[in-house]
């Protein structure tokens, strides 16, 4: 069965995230534990137009790795701008 890992807060990675410089929200956060010792991480990041979508990337890789102990991340970084067109154009 999969579920979060014990002993990690969700609230917790969620806000180390939105802490990343120019990160505006973070959705579609999923954490879950594969295996004992293994856990994977499924997240989008929306960040501000002036952020490097490279270095947010790395700083959240960073934090589930290091942080974490999330050795598996799936990242997907997105503009402020591309995410108002979505919401727009639905």
């Amino acid at each position: 069965m999969e579920g979060v890992p014990k002993g990690l807060s969700f609230n917790s990675l969620k806000a180390s995230l939105l802490d990343i410089p120019g990160v505006l929200a973070v959705h579609d956060l999923h954490v879950w534990s594969l295996t004992v010792g293994t856990s994977a991480i499924a997240v989008h990041l929306v960040i501000d137009d002036s952020c490097s979508s490279q270095t947010a990337l790395e700083e959240a890789s960073r934090i589930c790795s290091q942080e974490f102990d999330i050795p598996h991340s799936t990242i997907q970084v997105e503009t402020s701008s591309e995410k108002t067109a979505e919401c727009v154009s639905m």
